[in-house]
């Protein structure tokens, strides 16, 4: 798929309590991500596979908040 970016920025230890932002994260090539891995996907980039929000932050309300916000997604492909 042309689309799917080449790596994704997989989170090394989860911990609910520290904002997306500052996650400990890895850059991982997209054809080694496992079923379960937690993904932050920054603002402007596409998302490398499919999956569930799990969290965001710093959207607002309105599109152009959303546009530069910071989302936490959890991986359901194998």
């Amino acid at each position: 798929m042309e689309l799917q970016p080449l790596s994704a920025l997989r989170v090394e230890d989860y911990d609910e309590n520290f904002p997306v932002h500052s996650l400990r994260t890895c850059e991982v090539p997209a054809f080694d991500l496992r079923v379960d891995d937690l993904l932050v996907v920054l603002p402007g980039t596409r998302i490398p596979t499919d999956g569930v929000l799990v969290g965001r932050e710093g959207a607002g309300d309105d599109a152009s908040d959303r546009l530069r916000a910071c989302f936490l997604v959890r991986n359901i492909v194998k």
